[in-house]
């Protein structure tokens, strides 16, 4: 044996090749095809972004009953099956109900789990394999994952670029091996930018992955806006051919016939000209808005005796609450808080002035001063 050894040393054996050169003079052209023209496409992936809890989901079952039924506006006109990944809804209290008050055909739509309990969760780009194999045989065109953060598994780092391109490129294979849309939904950031591709929360090899990015917000500023259920879904990205028109939608809570369960569904009411930023913008000042009503309802509650506070253990127990001192300041001059220098040594110090009585009219000239160290930030 050992002379075999000493024969072998020395000796260059080939190693296998990896790498081939695919010259494009041999490359047929294709073009590109759709789940949804021009917003989805098939063989790609494609984001759908926006804060957590305005009906992205609900958005996502109507796309799945459209599928089922083969009503979408694509290159996909029979009706075919769809498959869910979802991290955060359960299936039988959520996902189905959604589908049926969409309209959807259940027996097209499945949603993937793992076998056995102790075995976690659905994992990408681990499961893929398996999930290629189930979409093949159900002939599915869409694969939903909600959210798409959550399939990471804890070895894969949502915030670092290379992780998320590593874990995103096997997906996006499994999509143009399978010529399916992979939608994956993702929430935005707390960033005060109106880009939404630089608002999508981790890494950038999120939005890099895909082809497209839709956005889904609030349509309208005022403070009834959201709970109104007016939505705008937009396109901040694509890279496959012209930008898609925004469309609103209509959130709507429904009780199914069948079994009186109450969901909520979503209804197309026509196209807007609010672009991703608008959208981003308006959500802001909504965000803004709110987060200045908490700091005053903070405020009244912290301040209700009209005696005189520490205005650092305020700011100190707002902080606690998540209130930021910016905002804090801005409720205090809202609420025309009154402010002082008081002790040894001197320490300032916040009260809210005792309501002036109806019958009793405001002097001119009294307005409360503005805390000069709202300049101070």
């Amino acid at each position: 044996m050992a002379d075999t050894h000493e024969a072998l040393e020395g000796l260059d054996f080939p190693t296998p090749q990896r790498v081939i050169a695919r010259n494009c003079a041999e490359i047929k052209p294709e073009q590109i095809r759709w789940l949804w023209k021009p917003r989805i496409p098939l063989g790609s992936i494609t984001l759908l972004a926006g804060r957590q809890g305005l009906g992205k989901s609900t958005l996502t079952a109507d796309l799945a009953a459209a599928v089922t039924r083969g009503d979408l506006d694509g290159d996909v006109s029979r009706p075919c099956g769809v498959l869910i990944l979802s991290y955060e809804d359960h299936a039988a209290t959520t996902l189905v109900p959604r589908l049926m008050a969409a309209g959807a055909d259940l027996k097209k739509v499945d949603v993937l789990d793992v076998l056995l309990p102790e075995d976690g969760l659905v994992t990408l780009p681990g499961d893929l394999a398996e999930i290629e194999g189930i979409a093949r045989d159900k002939w599915s065109k869409l694969l939903i994952i909600d959210p798409i953060v959550a399939s990471l598994p804890s070895t894969i780092d949502a915030h670092r670029d290379q992780d998320v391109r590593r874990a995103m490129a096997p997906l996006a294979k499994l999509a143009a091996d399978c010529q399916l849309a992979a939608l994956g939904l993702i929430h935005w950031n707390k960033g005060a930018s109106t880009d939404a591709i630089t608002r999508i929360s981790g890494s950038t090899g999120f939005s890099a992955a895909a082809r497209s990015v839709l956005a889904f917000g609030i349509n309208g500023k005022d403070a009834d806006a959201e709970a109104s259920g007016k939505r705008i879904l937009a396109q901040a990205k694509t890279n496959l051919g012209a930008q898609a028109c925004s469309i609103e939608y209509q959130l709507e809570g429904v009780k199914l016939d069948e079994s009186g369960i109450e969901t909520v569904r979503i209804r197309k009411i026509g196209e807007t000209s609010i672009g991703a930023s608008q959208l981003l913008l308006i959500s802001e000042t909504i965000a803004t808005n709110s987060r200045l009503d908490e700091a005053v309802a903070f405020l009244q509650d912290e301040l209700a005796d009209g005696r005189w506070h520490s205005k650092q253990e305020i700011v100190d127990r707002a902080k606690g609450e998540r209130i930021s001192r910016n905002t804090l300041l801005r409720a205090f001059n809202q609420l025309g808080g009154e402010f002082d220098r008081r002790g040894f040594p001197a320490k300032a110090v916040w009260r809210l002035p005792k309501p002036v009585p109806a019958n009793q009219p405001k002097l001119p000239g009294l307005d409360a001063p503005v805390d000069p160290s709202l300049g101070q930030l």
